[in-house]
């Protein structure tokens, strides 16, 4: 609803930012083909994956669609080399016919998410990429995991005048 009745360009869900949906999904999507593909997780898992991936395109997450995409064929490989089944197949051509049928209405403004990403994201990654790289020079051993956002904040945000409305907690 919030594409089509609330006209945003890339959804985030119940989250501030699309990329924190996008990650949501990622979280859960290969748990569930891999149940999907094992013949089990029943109706819930199939909703799941399809909810997923409309979810996904709908993000317009460059980073989060690649990720998806990489899961999915790990995940399918994984399964193939596991156990090979003929409902394996049928699942690989259900999922194609889906991700063609979201891609082709979708085609074109995917293509305008990639192609017209703002300056600015870029600039943010560079900034984001040379407070990283300091991190990781002054901590070698890290600064715990899921950290980065808030070290980002406290301590190296003003050092790489990274300003707060490119949205530092979103890297």
């Amino acid at each position: 609803s919030q594409r089509y009745v609330g006209g945003r360009f890339a959804v985030s869900g119940p989250f501030e930012h699309q990329n924190g949906l996008a990650l949501a999904v990622n979280l859960v999507f290969p748990f569930c083909f891999a149940l999907v593909l094992a013949g089990r997780g029943g109706l819930l898992a199939s909703a799941a994956l399809a909810a997923g991936a409309v979810a996904m395109v709908l993000t317009l997450s460059r980073g989060g669609m690649a990720l998806f995409g990489l899961a999915a064929t790990l995940v399918y490989l994984g399964s193939l080399a596991r156990r090979f089944a003929g409902k394996k197949l049928v699942v690989l051509g259900l999922a194609v016919v889906a991700a063609a049928a979201v891609l082709i209405k979708s085609f074109d403004t995917i293509v305008e998410r990639f192609v017209t990403a703002p300056d600015a994201s870029a600039h943010a990654r560079d900034l984001f990429e040379e407070a990283a790289a300091a991190m990781l020079r002054e901590h070698p051993f890290g600064i715990g995991m899921n950290q980065f956002s808030l070290v980002l904040d406290r301590s190296y945000a003003d050092r790489f005048d990274i300003p707060s409305e490119i949205g530092r907690a979103h890297v």
